[in-house]
Protein backbone atom coordinates (compact mmCIF):
# COMPACT_ATOMS: atom_id res chain seq x y z
CA UNK A 1 0.00 0.00 0.00
CA UNK A 2 1.40 3.74 -0.81
CA UNK A 3 1.49 6.14 1.46
CA UNK A 4 1.50 9.88 0.61
CA UNK A 5 -0.13 13.30 -0.24
CA UNK A 6 0.10 12.25 -4.23
CA UNK A 7 -0.53 8.58 -4.19
CA UNK A 8 -3.97 6.96 -5.56
CA UNK A 9 -5.21 4.38 -2.65
CA UNK A 10 -8.28 1.34 -3.41
CA UNK A 11 -6.48 -0.51 -5.65
CA UNK A 12 -4.22 -3.68 -5.27
CA UNK A 13 -0.72 -4.00 -5.39
CA UNK A 14 0.81 -4.81 -8.55
CA UNK A 15 -2.22 -3.55 -10.42
CA UNK A 16 -2.29 -0.19 -12.03
CA UNK A 17 -4.70 2.57 -10.87
CA UNK A 18 -8.30 2.64 -13.13
CA UNK A 19 -8.59 6.82 -14.18
CA UNK A 20 -11.75 7.92 -15.28
CA UNK A 21 -11.23 10.66 -18.35
CA UNK A 22 -14.27 12.95 -18.65
CA UNK A 23 -15.28 16.39 -20.28
CA UNK A 24 -15.34 19.22 -17.23
CA UNK A 25 -19.56 19.24 -16.78
CA UNK A 26 -20.53 16.91 -18.72
CA UNK A 27 -21.39 14.35 -16.04
CA UNK A 28 -24.29 17.20 -15.46
CA UNK A 29 -26.29 15.61 -18.20
CA UNK A 30 -26.64 12.01 -16.62
CA UNK A 31 -27.96 13.65 -13.44
CA UNK A 32 -31.19 14.09 -12.33
CA UNK A 33 -32.40 17.55 -12.33
CA UNK A 34 -32.99 18.28 -8.72
CA UNK A 35 -29.51 17.23 -8.15
CA UNK A 36 -28.43 19.26 -10.82
CA UNK A 37 -30.13 22.60 -9.61
CA UNK A 38 -28.30 21.58 -5.73
CA UNK A 39 -24.83 21.31 -7.31
CA UNK A 40 -25.60 24.79 -9.18
CA UNK A 41 -27.21 26.66 -6.79
CA UNK A 42 -30.40 27.19 -9.07
CA UNK A 43 -32.85 25.96 -6.19
CA UNK A 44 -31.07 27.86 -3.14
CA UNK A 45 -33.42 29.65 -0.97
CA UNK A 46 -33.54 33.86 -1.37
CA UNK A 47 -31.04 35.73 0.41
CA UNK A 48 -31.66 39.18 2.22
CA UNK A 49 -33.67 39.65 5.56
CA UNK A 50 -36.73 41.11 3.54
CA UNK A 51 -36.89 38.71 0.94
CA UNK A 52 -36.91 35.21 3.13
CA UNK A 53 -39.46 37.29 5.29
CA UNK A 54 -42.04 37.45 2.02
CA UNK A 55 -40.49 34.76 -0.06
CA UNK A 56 -43.25 32.42 0.08
CA UNK A 57 -47.05 32.35 0.83
CA UNK A 58 -46.27 30.80 4.46
CA UNK A 59 -43.59 33.60 5.65
CA UNK A 60 -45.96 36.32 4.43
CA UNK A 61 -48.72 34.94 6.46
CA UNK A 62 -46.27 34.83 9.42
CA UNK A 63 -45.30 38.30 8.82
CA UNK A 64 -48.72 39.70 8.49
CA UNK A 65 -49.89 37.65 11.88
CA UNK A 66 -46.85 39.22 13.74
CA UNK A 67 -47.34 42.24 12.51
CA UNK A 68 -51.26 42.12 13.63
CA UNK A 69 -50.31 40.51 17.05
CA UNK A 70 -47.75 43.95 17.73
CA UNK A 71 -50.84 46.28 16.87
CA UNK A 72 -53.06 44.62 18.88
CA UNK A 73 -50.45 44.87 22.02
CA UNK A 74 -49.33 48.44 21.09
CA UNK A 75 -53.18 49.71 21.20
CA UNK A 76 -54.19 47.14 24.18
CA UNK A 77 -51.21 48.64 26.18
CA UNK A 78 -51.48 52.80 25.02
CA UNK A 79 -55.21 53.10 25.13
CA UNK A 80 -56.07 50.18 27.85
CA UNK A 81 -57.28 51.41 31.21
CA UNK A 82 -55.11 50.91 33.90
CA UNK A 83 -55.51 48.62 37.07
CA UNK A 84 -55.48 51.42 39.27
CA UNK A 85 -58.13 52.88 36.98
CA UNK A 86 -62.03 52.59 36.73
CA UNK A 87 -65.11 53.59 36.19
CA UNK A 88 -68.21 52.45 38.77
CA UNK A 89 -71.94 53.69 38.84
CA UNK A 90 -70.97 56.79 36.41
CA UNK A 91 -67.83 57.97 38.51
CA UNK A 92 -64.46 57.71 37.54
CA UNK A 93 -62.03 56.72 40.34
CA UNK A 94 -58.10 57.02 40.60
CA UNK A 95 -56.29 55.27 43.03
CA UNK A 96 -52.59 56.44 43.86
CA UNK A 97 -50.16 55.63 46.75
CA UNK A 98 -47.22 55.80 47.87
CA UNK A 99 -44.73 55.46 50.89
CA UNK A 100 -43.10 58.11 53.01
CA UNK A 101 -40.91 57.84 56.23
CA UNK A 102 -42.76 53.99 57.12
CA UNK A 103 -46.43 55.35 56.58
CA UNK A 104 -48.18 54.46 52.93
CA UNK A 105 -50.42 57.20 52.18
CA UNK A 106 -53.38 55.66 49.82
CA UNK A 107 -55.53 58.24 47.55
CA UNK A 108 -58.69 57.30 45.88
CA UNK A 109 -59.66 60.62 43.60
CA UNK A 110 -63.77 60.14 42.62
CA UNK A 111 -65.39 62.48 39.80
CA UNK A 112 -67.64 62.29 37.38
CA UNK A 113 -67.00 60.31 33.53
CA UNK A 114 -68.65 61.27 30.77
CA UNK A 115 -71.63 59.70 31.37
CA UNK A 116 -71.84 61.67 34.79
CA UNK A 117 -72.87 60.61 37.90
CA UNK A 118 -75.22 61.31 40.70
CA UNK A 119 -75.74 61.60 44.25
CA UNK A 120 -74.29 58.26 45.73
CA UNK A 121 -73.68 56.55 48.63
CA UNK A 122 -69.95 54.66 47.85
CA UNK A 123 -68.44 51.89 50.21
CA UNK A 124 -64.31 51.93 49.70
CA UNK A 125 -62.39 49.02 51.27
CA UNK A 126 -58.53 49.44 51.42
CA UNK A 127 -56.20 46.38 51.74
CA UNK A 128 -52.24 46.55 52.21
CA UNK A 129 -50.41 43.62 50.47
CA UNK A 130 -47.04 42.69 51.71
CA UNK A 131 -43.66 41.66 49.96
CA UNK A 132 -44.77 37.69 50.77
CA UNK A 133 -48.12 38.58 48.47
CA UNK A 134 -49.88 38.77 52.25
CA UNK A 135 -52.91 40.71 53.63
CA UNK A 136 -51.64 43.16 56.32
CA UNK A 137 -54.06 45.90 57.38
CA UNK A 138 -57.40 46.12 56.19
CA UNK A 139 -59.72 49.36 56.56
CA UNK A 140 -63.45 50.40 55.32
CA UNK A 141 -64.73 53.45 54.86
CA UNK A 142 -68.81 54.83 53.78
CA UNK A 143 -68.75 58.45 52.13
CA UNK A 144 -71.40 60.30 50.04
CA UNK A 145 -70.44 61.55 46.71
CA UNK A 146 -71.93 64.95 45.44
CA UNK A 147 -71.81 65.78 42.06
CA UNK A 148 -73.12 69.27 43.06
CA UNK A 149 -70.61 69.89 45.26
CA UNK A 150 -66.72 69.63 44.35
CA UNK A 151 -66.41 67.76 41.59
CA UNK A 152 -63.47 65.63 42.70
CA UNK A 153 -63.59 64.01 46.15
CA UNK A 154 -61.11 61.88 47.96
CA UNK A 155 -60.71 59.42 50.41
CA UNK A 156 -57.22 59.35 51.82
CA UNK A 157 -56.49 56.54 54.46
CA UNK A 158 -52.42 56.77 56.25
CA UNK A 159 -51.16 53.35 57.21
CA UNK A 160 -48.55 52.24 59.38
CA UNK A 161 -46.74 49.57 57.48
CA UNK A 162 -42.59 48.80 56.72
CA UNK A 163 -43.03 46.41 53.80
CA UNK A 164 -46.30 46.91 51.80
CA UNK A 165 -45.91 46.14 48.11
CA UNK A 166 -49.38 47.32 46.80
CA UNK A 167 -52.62 48.85 47.98
CA UNK A 168 -55.72 47.27 46.72
CA UNK A 169 -58.82 49.38 46.75
CA UNK A 170 -62.83 47.76 46.41
CA UNK A 171 -65.32 49.88 45.99
CA UNK A 172 -68.78 49.49 46.50
CA UNK A 173 -71.87 51.44 45.01
CA UNK A 174 -74.91 49.85 44.60
CA UNK A 175 -75.01 46.69 42.78
CA UNK A 176 -71.40 47.71 40.86
CA UNK A 177 -68.12 46.73 42.61
CA UNK A 178 -64.70 47.59 41.30
CA UNK A 179 -61.32 46.43 42.75
CA UNK A 180 -58.57 49.11 41.70
CA UNK A 181 -55.00 48.28 42.02
CA UNK A 182 -51.87 50.73 42.86
CA UNK A 183 -48.23 49.50 43.16
CA UNK A 184 -46.65 51.30 46.21
CA UNK A 185 -44.11 53.98 45.21
CA UNK A 186 -41.10 54.97 47.17
CA UNK A 187 -40.72 58.53 47.75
Amino acid sequence: MAFGDNQIDGYAEGEEPMVFYHKKGNFRQYEDEKLSDLATGKGLPKRGFFRVLVGTKGNRFMLTAMLLAFVVVFFVSVFGGAPSDGTIGGLYCELSAFSFQESVYAKLKVHPSAKGGALSEIRTEFIIVNTDGMESVTYEQMFLYDEHGKKDQFVNKIFRDYDAVKVLCTIQSGDDTKTLTATVQQK
